[in-house]
């Protein structure tokens, strides 16, 4: 989970919503920017001096959709890969059908030289060397055909050659060690969302499907794996093998895959009729932490195929653990990759934060077999389709096969939570979003189109009723496979199945940005209780707004007397006030709102319904649940200026003995913020008494809760320990500092066992405490493992020390010496943000060395690149450094990558910003407080 970066003061601004940001006028120009950009502005040939791109439109890069005179029906494609030169020749043939008059062909190709093509009709008439002209801009292979075609089917034959590419996209390299320490190659894809033109010559686009049969010729020692199902193998006369697949099922080029290597394998069959063979595959040496996704993804795979009512439709499902991958995972048609922290797992070694991970991103890819690959979103603006359903789904799925993992507990902490901050941005954007251009998509794989998107579903799921919802998506499931779709009918087919029409419902969450707070007060009258709501916009910067329409919020209301979880009313709220009466309700009973935060909104109650709760809480009356859902929204309140930061201590003190591993955790990242700010102010008196505070608040519970894991012992409380022990470190307690010292000594020294899930917080502790000394064998450790988890443990920990000479140290290792894998760099950048003075460190690191990053993840559009801006601004609470960063990139980046990193940039300035701001408020807030009160 995230940590809440912002506190913010309330004003009120009586106007209708506006997505304007106001920024302060910038302290800087191109001319005295801090920070030169002549290597950045020479990488990307951009002359000196700010280009006024909002007004010179010519600069920025046109678009066009593919024409839909010509659709693909079928690819045949041979690809000979080498992993000694790292290229590869291509030759395939493209049935398609020209369905309007046309004399020319129009396919995407990017990065490839195309060394000829020919075309056969079905007449046998047969063209040679056909003419075409490359347009880099649109990424278009443009050929001109011998002859006017209309109403017929050709096939399209073109060769060509390409070099595997080193940035984790398109068709690329990526290497790993063998048990003897030499480095090994393999090559893997990543398609998703435009790079499948990086392999061969395609209709790229999501609606223009087709079936691909696949061929791999390779190296006699190498496996290759694709989408289908292996057909046979020819060996050829210069001891390659060609690897030859059964033709895929007809679906979109982004889900295309080939990997090519030496594998190890673990495979399982599918109980029942269907007997789907499942393979986890691996690199030498590896299959052995592969068993847990392989059952998992059994259990998913058979779990959906009965869920949906439509059986999965190839005879196999491959998992593939890659050592380079960028995201998280892809879910590439029958033949599934993954970074390996998403699919390997040492009992030993893996904590239960990441074994609920990897199952959770198992079953999302899953998921996506129907959700995505069987039905596909028409255009990437409905990205949310697949995603939201996938990231909603994969809760569904895990509650049923791995219920020992509680995953519904942590919806609120995982899903809500980020979603809530990224969706209180005015830089945010609705969940359906207008993509223009495929360059504009990197931005939006964020909280809104999965967390956001997931949210809303769930709502609607309850508000439907978990059978009528299943009902409803089997509906649109079998009504809509193999062909692409659009919201309006994934609502067509829930409103089949319920009879409800909820298309103007759902409209005011998905078309429009942000989501309503509700404030409720309530009038007793005997048994009669009347409730009166107002619903706003939530803003994290405290400004008020109505949003553009009122949202369509169906709320729900439970009581403590009979069960504070199960709903006992259930209304929806269509106006900005509205006001409903109950009958028959205790006078002295307790009203929970949205409990288990089943609608996305958050509550602000009236000041005797807030006492009211808290008596009851003090009572032991509110299941945890519930007490998750108000500290989050007491907390978010208090940093907008609506609530005093007295209800937020309050919840602390009744709320101290609590377990629960999510409310723990929702606090703790809220204390973490405070103990940041107070920092930042210098104040050393009111550190000392925020850190008094913490010890006495938690040291009882530490005390209760232990150092070692005992028989039988709640999930919630494994997972609460290390919680306890960074919070305590943070607050200086000698006592944990040296235990963890002691566990980590003998971890070291002697290989000792470490609890898999205190790993991560004593490493972090190391980092920051033990200096260079404890620095030094954390890299030792770093450098001597395997396993994906201790490397990230290992990596995030090194980059907190507090120490700028071996911070320059560690960066020199891993940016300029390559000792670090490309998508490993972000851990130890995002170690070093955390730290009290790495976050300056990082920040200047990212500002000086732009040039450096852009080559080496490929440019400003891609996500890895993105999330180094989001990180490296992240630790800052200074309008001028948004400033800054601002008129760096304005002055420095060309108009196109200017409109790339458009949204992604303003979202993080404008969170700059904001943190200054709420500095400005919770730090004195905190300093008051603390003056009123002993311990």
């Amino acid at each position: 989970m995230n940590i809440f970066l912002f506190f913010f003061i309330l004003f009120f601004e009586l106007s209708s919503e506006s997505n304007e940001i106001t920024n302060e006028v910038s302290l800087y120009t191109c001319e005295n920017l801090r920070f030169d950009g002549k290597g950045v502005r020479e990488y990307l040939n951009v002359p000196d001096g700010p280009l006024n791109c909002k007004e010179d439109k010519k600069e920025l890069p046109k678009f066009e959709r593919l024409p839909s005179y010509a659709k693909p029906i079928h690819y045949k494609l041979l690809l000979k890969p080498s992993l000694v030169s790292f290229d590869f020749e291509g030759d395939e043939t493209i049935t398609i059908y020209i369905n309007d008059r046309t004399d020319e062909i129009r396919l995407h190709s990017l990065s490839l030289d195309i060394k000829s093509i020919s075309l056969k009709t079905c007449e046998f008439e047969e063209y040679k060397s056909l003419k075409f002209d490359y347009d880099q801009q649109l990424e278009m292979i443009i050929i001109s055909l011998p002859k006017v075609f209309d109403k017929e089917t050709i096939d399209l034959r073109i060769t060509f050659y390409g070099k595997l590419s080193d940035n984790m996209l398109g068709f690329y390299i990526s290497t790993y060690k063998d048990s003897t320490g030499g480095t090994k190659y393999l090559a893997s894809t990543q398609f998703e969302s435009t790079h499948a033109r990086q392999a061969f010559p395609c209709f790229d686009e999501p609606t223009f499907k087709a079936t691909f049969e696949i061929s791999l010729q390779v190296a006699g020692h190498l496996t290759a794996i694709s989408n289908g199902d292996l057909k046979n193998i020819d060996h050829m006369s210069d001891g390659t093998k060609k690897y030859n697949f059964e033709s895929s099922m007809y679906m979109s080029s982004y889900l295309v895959a080939f990997i090519i290597g030496e594998f190890d394998y673990v495979e399982d069959f599918l109980p029942g009729k269907h007997k789907t063979r499942v393979r986890v595959y691996t690199v030498p040496g590896k299959k052995n932490q592969a068993q847990f996704a392989l059952t998992t993804g059994v259990q998913s795979l058979h779990f959906f195929n009965q869920w949906f009512d439509f059986p999965y439709p190839l005879p196999k499902m491959d998992m593939l653990a890659v050592p380079d991958f960028a995201m998280g995972a892809m879910e590439n048609t029958g033949i599934l990759t993954f970074r390996e922290t998403g699919l390997l797992m040492d009992p030993t070694k893996t904590s239960i934060h990441q074994k609920t991970y990897i199952a959770s991103v198992i079953t999302h890819e899953i998921s996506h077999q129907w959700f995505g690959n069987l039905v596909t979103m028409a255009w990437w603006d409905q990205l949310w389709l697949k995603e939201g359903f996938a990231s909603f789904l994969e809760y569904v799925g895990v509650e049923d096969y791995h219920k020992d993992l509680n995953i519904w507990q942590t919806f609120i902490n995982q899903e809500i939570t980020l979603s809530f901050s990224l969706d209180s941005l005015k830089s945010s954007h609705p969940i359906e979003v207008p993509i223009n251009n495929p360059s504009e998509l990197e931005d939006i794989y964020d909280a809104i189109t999965y967390q956001k998107s997931c949210s809303v579903l769930r709502m609607l799921y309850f508000y439907l009723g978990k059978d009528t919802f299943k009902s409803g998506l089997q509906i649109y499931v079998k009504k809509n496979a193999y062909k692409y779709t659009l919201p309006e009918d994934l609502w067509g087919a829930l409103a089949e199945a319920s009879g409800k029409n909820i298309t103007e419902m759902m409209a005011t969450w998905t078309k429009q940005m942000g989501y309503p707070v509700v404030s409720v007060s309530e009038e007793i009258d005997g048994t009669s209780r009347k409730l009166h709501f107002k619903q706003s916009r939530y803003l994290a910067d405290g400004s008020y707004s109505l949003g553009k329409v009122p949202w369509n919020i169906p709320i729900s209301i439970s009581t403590v007397s009979r069960n504070d979880l199960i709903p006992k009313y259930q209304i929806i709220m269509k106006q900005h006030e509205e006001s409903f009466s109950f009958e028959n309700v205790d006078p002295f009973d307790t009203l929970i709102i949205n409990p288990e935060v089943i609608g996305f909104y958050r509550v602000k109650y009236s000041d005797d319904m807030f006492n009211k709760i808290f008596n009851s809480i003090m009572e032991k009356k509110i299941s945890p649940p519930n007490l998750v859902g108000l500290a989050n929204d007491i907390f978010a309140l208090v940093k907008i200026g609506r609530l005093d930061i007295s209800y937020f201590m309050k919840l602390l003190e009744i709320t101290k003995y609590e377990t629960h591993y999510d409310l723990r955790s929702i606090l703790t990242e809220a204390l973490v913020l405070c103990d940041r700010y107070l920092k930042k102010m210098n104040n050393g008196e009111a550190i000392n008494k925020f850190h008094n505070f913490i010890e006495r608040l938690f040291l009882p519970l530490f005390e209760k809760v232990g150092w070692e894991v005992q028989e039988g012992e709640e999930q919630d409380i494994t997972k609460l320990r290390p919680l306890l022990i960074g919070l305590l470190a943070r607050a200086k307690n000698k006592e944990t500092i040296n235990k963890v010292r002691t566990i980590f000594e003998n971890h070291y020294k002697y290989d000792g066992y470490i609890d898999p899930n205190l790993r991560s917080t004593i490493y972090k502790i190391i980092g920051k405490e033990d200096g260079i000394n404890g620095n030094d064998k954390l890299k030792d450790i770093f450098e001597k493992s395997t396993f994906p988890e201790i490397v990230r443990d290992s990596l995030e920990a090194m980059g907190g020390i507090n120490d700028i000479g071996r911070l320059k140290e560690l960066f020199k290792y891993a940016f300029i010496d390559n000792k670090v894998r490309k998508q490993d760099l972000l851990y130890l950048f995002a170690g070093a943000t955390s730290s009290d003075v790495g976050g300056d460190f990082a920040y200047e690191y990212f500002m000086t060395n732009m040039e450096l990053l852009l080559k080496k993840f490929g440019g400003a559009n891609t996500s890895t690149f993105q999330k180094f801006l989001r990180s490296a601004t992240s630790a800052h609470s200074s309008r001028e450094k948004a400033n800054e960063v601002e008129t760096f990139f304005r002055c420095n980046l060309d108009c196109k990558t200017q409109d790339t990193i458009d949204r992604t940039l303003k979202q993080s300035t404008e969170r700059m910003r904001n943190s200054h701001f709420s500095q400005e408020v919770i730090g004195p807030a905190l300093v008051q407080y603390f003056k009123k009160v002993t311990f």
